[in-house]
């Protein structure tokens, strides 16, 4: 492949950078810092991305591909707004490696697999994201919510042998305990929007499946 040749050379250039950056920091002639961490991670990354690119059967290029550049948005984020009361490196990092697995799944349906890691992670970003704002019983139960939706999104994935029909028993379980928990760790005076957003959410599952069985 095409890429592994240039590998030695983007290897070569990136070494080479980053030791006369370096050289420059220690001589007091430029002041290194995160930033060019992230300029430095962030090239890396998009060189995994690359791979992927040029081949859509090596997959697993987006999984340090997006998870350094994640990683390269956070220490660029640290630099340039310091401080803050949000946990972006739980928020960004687990949402960069999940969004690596959504990714792959998109790229190839038959990755179906993708999706289960891929949730978890999202929906451990989603509950850092929100603890600020949420008791701890409610952050669970935000965790449970991302869990059960993620087994019920493996409900449209066709295989061999049709649709799966397993994900429905844990993912109905998980967003039962979801609703308990988010509903024992919320304000009594968010019950009523609480029922609001259930409604909404079924309402529109009932009508995505109605859709979903005409086009068939």
């Amino acid at each position: 492949m095409k890429t592994w040749r240039w590998l030695p050379v983007f290897i070569g250039a990136l070494l080479i950078l980053g030791g006369i950056f370096l050289l420059l920091g220690n001589l007091n002639i430029i002041d290194i810092g995160a930033l060019f961490w992230s300029i430095l991670l962030a090239l890396v990354g998009v060189f995994f991305v690359m791979v992927f690119l040029q081949d859509r059967r090596q997959w697993w290029g987006l999984i340090p591909g997006v998870t350094l550049l994640s990683v390269a948005l956070l220490l660029f984020l640290e630099e340039i707004v310091p401080g803050g009361s949000v946990d972006w490196g739980g928020v960004i990092v687990p949402g960069g490696i999940g969004l690596s697995f959504l990714l792959i799944y998109a790229a190839n349906r038959e990755q179906w697999w993708a999706i289960i890691p891929g949730g978890v992670m999202v929906s451990i970003s989603l509950m850092i994201l929100l603890q600020e704002y949420l008791q701890d019983p409610a952050q669970v139960g935000v965790f449970f919510l991302g869990l059960g939706l993620t087994f019920i999104a493996l409900t449209t994935v066709t295989t061999k042998q049709g649709q799966l029909k397993w994900p429905w028993i844990p993912g109905g379980i998980l967003l039962v305990m979801g609703f308990m928990f988010l509903m024992f760790g919320t304000a009594e005076s968010l019950f009523p929007y609480l029922g609001a957003v259930a409604l909404i959410v079924f309402g529109i599952f009932l009508l995505w499946r109605a859709t979903r069985r005409t086009q068939q």
